[in-house]
């Protein structure tokens, strides 16, 4: 996927999000004006967001057992990733260089591990 599309799928799920979910239809049907793989993406964004909620509380659930010593860390797996190496750290936490291990398709991310203290009331 072109990065040009990607910034279409993701302006078109901010849009539809901005909408009342029974709305949503509606306005895709005229947003993608049949290009049924850019409204296939769009509505997995919105099915997956609906499901699980805002990728904060997400992150947060998957990252939860990985806050520990940094050395501790590498190998780990955050939802479809293994976690490498450190890529930095500051008083927040530390970045960790990641890379997709589900087999879906090949991707490098960074990560970042907030410390306990910082994610807990």
């Amino acid at each position: 996927m072109t990065p040009e599309g990607w910034a279409r799928i993701q302006a078109l799920f901010d849009a539809a999000l901005d909408r009342a979910p029974e709305t949503r239809s509606a306005f895709l049907d005229a947003a993608c004006a049949g290009e049924a793989d850019l409204r296939r993406e769009v509505e997995s964004l919105l099915d997956a967001f609906e499901e699980h909620g805002p990728v904060d509380a997400l992150a947060s659930e998957i990252v939860a057992p990985l806050i520990q010593p940094a050395a501790q860390v590498g190998g780990q797996r955050v939802g479809p990733y293994r976690l490498g190496r450190e890529l930095g750290h500051g008083g927040m936490g530390a970045v960790y260089l990641a890379e997709r291990a589900d087999g879906e398709f090949d991707q490098r991310v960074a990560i970042k591990v907030v410390r306990e203290r910082l994610g807990r009331p």
